[in-house]
């Protein structure tokens, strides 16, 4: 069956092989490394507030090719994108390991987040010609479901892969999940059509950003403050963790105790999308992640600082799949390729926000400051939310 048939060709079940599988490998890839590219920094020779400034720099990649990413996916061949991303996501993983250097991990952290823009971009498009827009919100928030099934299992996995080996072979195990998953897509991942006669990139994402600004600067205010406080997680809970002195092997457990709580919760936020709208799923999201991080600076060993970041996930996981399914909902037929460039700049904003305040705020400040300033902002994004944001089905 092809990509190019009509929405509805493909059930939630049929995305299991072609979509999910390999974009579970890609995920477990993430959750390998995520939660430790700020102590493979400190281990490289980086301080505390130096290295979460450095995991931000993936999310600066990410943010300066969104645009170029979004247009990719009209103007090419849509499994082609796909594939060569995920491609290109094992290669920097490669290098990071290979070489080995901060400064390289700097420069390589960059490339490999415009991989990852181009990645994701093109995992969505996908989803979004092959199932009906009533199924979109599960479906997406299903794949939200295997992000957070990535971010349980690859932590566990990763802090006893660093304990019994190293730092650096995590990237390693990272890249050979992305060749693996590339060959899936390669093999079983049917074919698109090429879009042609599109105008211009330049021409088309102001025309877009101008039909759909109402849209874009409401909903878009509420996830640059989501990603901000998303981004900041996996930087300020290992950096949390090292300064309590728990072992590589029970960061990494609790990161994953964390990303359960996420993966439990991914099917009911899929539910309360498609019935109550989006706007109450990131209210629940902010308003608990947000409490989560204030109680952050009293946890004092292992037990308490697992019980706050597993309460933290559980916000979290209430807005599963959240920046995907509002996307797809909102993104206008012709133009979606556009429309998601842009929303992926208002994310990626925050994404990027996020590990540079803790660095900044640590550095300035202390470690304990960090989640106070962005528990905060959390708080307030929630009340935005509420107050700002249109329903999933109101377009403007």
């Amino acid at each position: 069956m092809a990509l190019t048939e009509q929405p509805g060709g493909y059930t939630l079940k049929g995305l299991v092989i072609p979509i999910y599988a390999p974009a579970f490998l890609s995920y477990l890839a993430q959750g390998l490394t995520t939660s430790f590219v700020v102590l493979y920094a400190l281990q490289l020779g980086a301080g505390p507030g130096a290295a979460g400034v450095i995991a931000a720099l993936q999310h600066l990649g990410t943010l300066f090719f969104d645009i170029p990413a979004g247009r990719f996916t009209e103007r090419f061949n849509l499994k082609r994108v796909y594939m060569f991303s995920t491609l290109f996501l094992g290669i920097f993983l490669f290098l990071i390991w290979f070489l080995d250097s901060l400064p390289f991990l700097i420069i390589l952290l960059i490339g490999f987040g415009a991989a990852r823009t181009s990645w994701s971009i093109s995992q969505v498009t996908v989803v979004r010609r092959l199932v009906d827009p009533g199924l979109r919100g599960r479906a997406l928030a299903n794949m939200g479901g295997l992000v957070r099934a990535g971010s349980f299992l690859g932590p566990v996995m990763g802090g006893y892969i660093a304990d019994i080996l190293s730092l650096g072979a995590l990237f390693l195990s990272a890249a050979v999940c992305t060749f693996i998953s590339t060959a899936l897509i390669l093999l079983r991942t049917p074919e698109t059509e090429e879009q042609n006669g599109a105008p211009p990139v330049f021409r088309r994402i102001p025309e877009t950003f101008r039909r759909y600004s109402r849209i874009l600067l409401s909903a878009g205010t509420g996830v640059v403050i989501l990603g901000v406080l998303r981004s900041a997680r996996p930087v300020l809970l290992p950096l949390y963790g090292e300064s309590l002195g728990l072992s590589l092997g029970q960061i990494g457990l609790v990161m994953g105790l964390s990303g359960l709580a996420d993966s439990l919760l991914f099917y009911p936020a899929g539910i309360i999308y498609d019935r109550c709208g989006i706007m109450r799923g990131g209210v629940l999201c902010l308003g608990l992640f947000s409490l989560g991080l204030i109680l952050l600076p009293l946890s004092g060993g292992f037990i308490s600082f697992a019980l706050v970041s597993v309460f933290i996930g559980i916000g979290n996981g209430f807005g599963s799949g959240i920046n995907m399914a509002m996307s797809a909902i909102l993104a206008p037929d012709g133009e979606v390729g556009e429309f998601m460039g842009i929303w992926r700049l208002f994310t990626d904003a925050g994404v990027f926000s996020g590990p540079l305040a803790v660095g900044l705020i640590t550095a300035a400040l202390s470690l304990a400051a960090a989640p106070f300033a962005l528990g905060a902002l959390g708080l307030a994004g929630a009340l935005y939310f509420q107050y700002s944001v249109h329903e999933s089905n109101e377009k403007p």
